[in-house]
């Protein structure tokens, strides 16, 4: 088992989770109910819709961090090449 893996059987990436999310408003949606029941349905699925967006705008974020990360090191990897280019040019 892999550090993504859990007992469910699905990954924990926001991806995932998000779809996951999607998946059970989705299920609660078409849940008939009535009375009581429709109050609470109605409250959960709203809260089910605050999760999500905060979840899409981690999600956001995070795609930000990667990008600004892997750019990172390319510039540290371009700086490395240079430095050894300079060490192995010939001195005048």
């Amino acid at each position: 088992m892999n550090d993504d893996d859990n007992e469910c059987g699905h990954t924990s990436t926001l991806k995932d989770i998000i779809q996951l999310t999607r998946n059970a408003m989705e299920t609660l949606h078409k849940q008939n109910t009535r009375d009581e029941s429709l109050a609470i349905k109605n409250k959960v699925m709203n809260e089910l819709m605050h999760i999500l967006m905060h979840l899409e705008i981690l999600e956001s974020k995070s795609d930000n961090i990667h990008s600004a990360s892997t750019r990172r090191d390319n510039i540290e990897k371009k700086i490395h090449r240079i430095k050894t280019a300079i060490k192995e040019a010939p001195k005048r």
